[in-house]
């Protein structure tokens, strides 16, 4: 019963991960981001603004530091927050 257990956990693990990076991925592909949204429903066109949020939400580092930033922040059960 525990072997089945583990077995099914150690299963669970890469399938979850996948989930996760394929997640990533989509959005990643997805035409824009979401700071081109926040910033055109604020009606934001400052530069330095948009280069501040850039580097707080992490966007200013690549793809994959921003995969496993993401990857740590889901192993904490750290969703973020929305922005609206």
């Amino acid at each position: 019963m525990h072997r089945l257990l583990l077995r099914r956990l150690a299963q669970g693990v890469p399938l979850v991960l996948g989930v996760i990076v394929l997640n990533f991925t989509l959005i990643q592909l997805a035409p824009g981001s979401f700071l081109d949204v926040m910033t055109a429903e604020q009606q934001v066109s400052d530069p330095a603004l948009i280069e501040r949020l850039r580097a707080t939400y992490g966007m200013d580092q690549p793809a994959w530091a921003q995969l496993l930033h993401y990857i740590g922040a889901v192993a904490r059960l750290d969703l973020g927050f929305s922005y609206r």
